[in-house]
């Protein structure tokens, strides 16, 4: 991504999520930092090119997972109205929490399991 111009940066993208998708036939998982977007092309243009993204993430079935630092209220305010569902991960005593802003959720415990032989996320629920 070159910085410049956000809507050239996001053709590209596509271009590599396109690619990726032909080879694996399937729905692609996105992951985006948005506020690392926000910081490159600031809070308006960054809303313009993540609903967009969303928008088509939609239609084509596929998973899009956007992560957004605390200190960007300004962003998660915008992006809340762009999701379909709100997670929140907070840290408690050191346990990683997991609770759902929308749909409202119980809170879980963020555990691993290693049991098979290999980490796997175990949410556990807070009474």
């Amino acid at each position: 991504m070159g910085g410049e111009d956000a809507w050239e940066d996001y053709r590209r993208c596509l271009e590599a999520a396109e690619e990726l998708s032909g080879k694996s036939h399937g729905p692609i998982l996105g992951v985006i930092g948005a506020s690392s977007i926000a910081n490159r092309y600031g809070l308006n243009e960054a809303i313009r090119v993540l609903g967009a993204e969303a928008t088509k993430t939609r239609s084509e079935g596929g998973l899009l997972l956007l992560l957004l630092k605390p200190s960007r209220e300004d962003l998660r305010r915008e992006l809340g109205a762009i999701a379909d569902v709100h997670l929140k991960i907070i840290r408690e005593h050191g346990v990683p929490i997991l609770c759902g802003v929308n749909p409202r959720t119980n809170l879980f415990a963020i555990e691993m399991d290693v049991s098979k032989g290999h980490p796997m996320p175990k949410l556990t629920p807070i009474l």
